[in-house]
């Protein structure tokens, strides 16, 4: 028995609606809605329609249109908005709000010029009521793919701290998991540099950004990074956040405008570690609660490898004390007195020589004197303890520091009485200069070797020379201004002058107070 009309629209309305919510994904569920739309009304004249996904505050996300047979998808939030402006520029459209669990997530805008009143307006709310269920069944769904994925990322990067990895891979390893689950164009683990900074550690991009911001410096103060750290509470920057500009430099973007963002403390509130930083490009959309939640839990893993590095640091510490106090004991119990055995006899022997050999012997004792107080030095030095680092071990780590940026070791050679002849100041503007010619060699040079000499004596001399294509002026700005003031102030001088065999050569001098 044929169906009537009406019956016939009944049966099609049920099984577009079936069809909408049998939708697994968003995409699925806006191309069903809009051909839907269109196919319950096309028979009635020319229809066209568009499920649009929204923001709460109302931006768009994506959207999917239909005209005829055709439909067309679109991720863009502008396409998408554009998609619904050529809609909402005929008066007669009808806009339905879609709710996903009671909140507005999107629109349908329905137009149908020739429809009996009423047709159009049933079918659209049927459907808008269909999509909102639809989407959110489809938003659980993802939420459970993605703990799904943060779950097997956890379990990979603890899977490799059980293991005997490198904990600077392992770092890698979660900066590369957590850009890859969170759908971020970057990850980063930034870990403190002192009292006011933080140095990005381990960087992971998508496209590239990672040369440009590995070994960077983020101040403590002023920064959404330093406020994790000191706080120990994770921070979600939505797009687009406000301040674009300031933030900028904190997000780390590179050239690009920041988007969305997360920062997460690796550690507890207590004893923060480090900052796990996920940024997505301008446009993406924004982390949500449930991002949240699962990245702090793999963020438990992250703080897990400082504390293994942690562990390891000090074990690896604990052996060196150890191995230098043997040592020490040693030059002191056998060596010096074997040393100075050695130089009574040889007093001896020159009481009861001649002229010619008196002086020889005289010579030779003097320089085994010279000898014992330069072995009681280095004991000194041994018996100091690596948490009261002086000058020249803070020089010596800023050139390991650099290391990582420049992409190859630097040598270093500290004369004369590095750690005790050079007073605070000098020794802070010291380190300032050492840390920014650097720098300046690792962004501009383009070097693949690189030295630093620092000699103490009426002056500090400080001397950086590289194998690069050579000093600009323009290219290096402030930073250079900057280190010929620290000289300036001081009553010093700095000079850069083009090496006889390439690169570049600073030198940096102050003299030092007498007295």
């Amino acid at each position: 028995m044929p169906q009537n009309p009406t019956d016939a629209s009944r049966t099609a309305l049920v099984r577009a609606l079936v069809g909408i919510t049998a939708g697994l994904t968003a995409d699925a569920v806006l191309v069903r809605a809009a051909r839907a739309a269109v196919e319950l009304t096309s028979t009635r004249g020319e229809s066209a329609a568009a499920l649009v996904l929204t923001t709460p505050d109302g931006r768009s996300l994506g959207a999917a249109s239909a005209r005829g047979t055709a439909y067309a998808v679109v991720a863009d939030g502008e396409q998408a908005a554009q998609a619904a402006a050529e809609l909402l520029a005929d008066g007669a459209t009808l806009v339905r709000q879609v709710l996903v669990h009671g909140t507005a997530s999107g629109r349908l805008l329905l137009r149908c010029s020739t429809c009996p009143p009423g047709d159009a307006e049933a079918v659209a709310d049927a459907l808008a009521a269909a999509a909102g269920v639809a989407l959110g069944n489809a938003r659980l769904l993802e939420q459970a793919e993605q703990r799904r994925r943060w779950l097997e990322a956890t379990a990979e990067v603890s899977s490799a701290l059980l293991g005997h990895s490198d904990p600077e891979a392992e770092l890698s390893l979660v900066a590369d998991r957590a850009r890859v689950v969170a759908d971020a164009s970057l990850a980063m683990i930034l870990l403190p540099a002192g009292p006011d900074a933080l140095l990005v550690e381990v960087v992971s991009s998508s496209d590239g950004t990672a040369g440009k911001v590995q070994g960077d410096r983020v101040p403590l103060v002023g920064t959404l990074c330093g406020q994790v750290l000191s706080e120990g509470e994770a921070v979600v920057v939505d797009d687009p956040p406000p301040g674009a500009a300031e933030l900028r430099g904190d997000l780390l973007c590179g050239d690009a405008p920041p988007g969305p963002a997360l920062l997460l403390p690796l550690g507890n509130v207590d004893d923060v570690r480090g900052v796990l930083a996920l940024s997505r490009p301008a446009g993406a959309p924004n982390f949500t609660t449930v991002d949240l939640a699962l990245a702090t839990t793999f963020g438990g893993s992250a703080a897990l490898a400082l504390d293994r590095a942690r562990a390891q640091s000090d074990r690896a510490a604990l052996a060196v004390l150890e191995d230098r106090d043997r040592i020490a004991r040693d030059l002191h119990d056998l060596v010096i007195q074997r040393l100075f055995a050695t130089g009574l006899q040889l007093q001896g022997m020159a009481r009861q020589a001649d002229a010619g050999v008196r002086a020889k012997l005289d010579s030779a004792v003097d320089s085994l004197d010279e000898t014992i107080r330069e072995i009681r030095t280095t004991i000194f030095q041994l018996n100091r303890r690596p948490d009261s680092v002086d000058l020249r071990g803070q020089l010596r780590d800023v050139v390991d520091e650099a290391a990582r940026p420049l992409g190859f070791p630097v040598s270093c050679t500290l004369s004369g009485p590095v750690a005790e002849g050079v007073p605070e100041e000098v020794a802070g503007h010291l380190l300032a200069v050492l840390r920014e010619s650097l720098s300046n060699v690792a962004k501009h040079a383009g070097a693949t070797a690189a030295s630093v000499t620092v000699e103490v004596g009426r002056d500090v001399v400080l001397v950086v020379e590289d194998d690069g294509r050579g000093y600009v002026e323009d290219r290096h700005g402030s930073g250079m201004r900057n280190m010929r003031s620290r000289a300036t102030k001081q009553g010093g001088r700095l000079t850069v002058s083009p090496r006889a065999s390439g690169g570049t050569r600073l030198e940096w001098r102050v003299p030092l107070p007498v007295g």
